[in-house]
């Protein structure tokens, strides 16, 4: 437990939350940092109906153990970004056309939508 800051001053955080442990000298690293991403999207761009551009330079990672929020109005690419994941986009004639997605360190473009679900 801390003791009562001074008013208009910020607590101090216990020792495991200051990063302690995981300073230069410690030889630690924190745990998210250290772990390769369960799920990354590098620079990919989506192409409905070999025309229409939906979405092009979406970079995501989503580390092991975290999550990720996906924000933005109407029509900024949200859903397509999560088809393009799922393995999707096909059944709506969109097409991943550059970039690349890789689960667990390993591509899943080609993979098929019941495949990346398993």
């Amino acid at each position: 437990m801390n003791p009562p800051s001074p008013a208009g001053s910020m607590p101090t955080p216990p020792a495991a939350d200051r990063g302690a442990d995981t300073g230069p000298d410690s030889g630690a690293a924190p745990a998210l940092a250290a772990a390769a991403p369960i799920l990354s999207l590098n620079n990919v761009e989506v192409i409905y109906d070999h025309v229409a551009l939906a979405i092009k330079g979406v970079s995501i990672e989503v580390p092991t153990g975290g999550m990720v929020a996906l924000l933005g109005a109407n029509g900024a690419g949200k859903s397509t970004t999560l088809k393009s994941v799922s393995g999707l986009l096909r059944a709506e004639r969109g097409l991943v056309t550059r970039g690349e997605l890789k689960f667990l360190g390993q591509g899943i473009d080609g993979l098929l939508p019941q495949k990346r679900v398993q």
